[in-house]
């Protein structure tokens, strides 16, 4: 049997190691010997689904490790930073089950992921169509609604259902299952990661600015975009989540210092993208001209009368100058925004 190439870290933790091939064979003899998911991955290099997925082709079901339960909250596993001078590039995104993906945007991610030297994470959803198959109106039910999970194998190189912190002060929850459906996706999960950014995977694209103290460093929680074709049943749960279901993916970079970025890659309806100077169609990766010189800096004025609220002739900086955060502590700061009387 040829052997499936995957994506992961080596076992020394300071360089990223693409296409590492191990046959099923391999991983389930490693795994009879260690008799254990995260020890058989941390021998071999793996994340664990990896491992779980290659004991699955072998017919072996992975013992369950915490029968009893977990006394601690479970923790996220620790990606190194990338060597000084050097930038890691991740692309997350979810799939659902029992639905193919969306061919144009999977070769596009694909591309992007070759053209930024990016590993590609993705983690999988579930959704249980066939509870729900009675009350649909009648010839509205797809061909998959009654058949057993699965998934598009073309992802099978890409899985990722851990959690895993893959820089300080952010988190990607890989192994969290939001309904597809779920109108706030991001609802209930402001403090599930701490005081870290968290990653949800989920169909929809949403991003939401968590409340920090004024010493804090900023917190935002995303969900990430979907991989695979739109697939719910037709009520309206599932026509709304039809409505607002959202080919695309985060791309996140990571600096050597801890410094990292987040931004979230939305297709349009030929499953084609930009980011920066970037842009993919039909999987091929294309670098489009930006501009020759930038805008100057504005002055507004901008102040405001104690009584009346209308605003008479100060000058103050545009907000544009700093692109940074406001909130209740900074208002009054010299170096926030415009003063407003009240």
């Amino acid at each position: 049997m040829l052997p499936l190439f995957i994506t992961s870290y080596n076992t020394t933790g300071n360089s990223m190691v693409k296409h590492v091939g191990y046959t099923n064979e391999e991983v389930s003899g490693v795994y009879k010997e260690l008799g254990s998911v995260k020890a058989t991955a941390r021998h071999l290099g793996i994340n664990r689904s990896a491992v779980q997925w290659h004991l699955r082709k072998s017919g072996i079901t992975a013992a369950n490790e915490a029968l009893d339960g977990l006394v601690q909250n479970k923790k996220p596993e620790d990606f190194p930073l990338p060597p000084e001078g050097e930038v890691y590039r991740y692309l997350i995104s979810s799939a659902q089950s029992n639905t193919k993906v969306y061919d144009t945007l999977f070769k596009n991610l694909e591309a992007a992921a070759d053209y930024y030297v990016a590993d590609i994470f993705i983690s999988r959803v579930t959704y249980n169509k066939s509870k729900y198959a009675g009350s649909a109106k009648p010839g509205t039910a797809g061909l998959s609604d009654a058949d057993e999970m699965w998934f598009d194998p073309r992802i099978d190189p890409y899985t990722t259902d851990d959690r895993i912190k893959l820089a300080p002060g952010l988190v990607f929850v890989g192994d969290m299952n939001i309904l597809p459906t779920a109108t706030n996706p991001l609802s209930g999960l402001e403090a599930f990661t701490g005081r870290a950014s968290g990653i949800f995977p989920h169909p929809k694209i949403a991003m939401e600015s968590i409340p920090s103290a004024a010493h804090e460093p900023a917190k935002y929680n995303y969900t990430t975009g979907a991989v695979t074709q739109r697939n719910y049943i037709q009520m309206k749960a599932g026509q709304k989540a039809e409505f607002h279901h959202a080919y695309g993916a985060l791309i996140v970079e990571v600096e050597s210092d801890g410094s990292w970025w987040v931004r979230q890659l939305n297709a349009d309806g030929r499953g084609g993208f930009m980011m920066l100077m970037f842009i993919s169609t039909r999987g091929k990766p294309m670098r489009r001209s930006g501009p020759k010189v930038l805008p100057p800096v504005t002055y507004t004025p901008l102040r405001w009368t104690r009584r009346t609220r209308k605003p008479y002739g100060a000058r103050a900086v545009s907000s544009t100058r700093f692109g940074r955060r406001n909130n209740s502590h900074t208002i009054y700061s010299p170096c926030g925004p415009a003063r407003t009387m009240r």
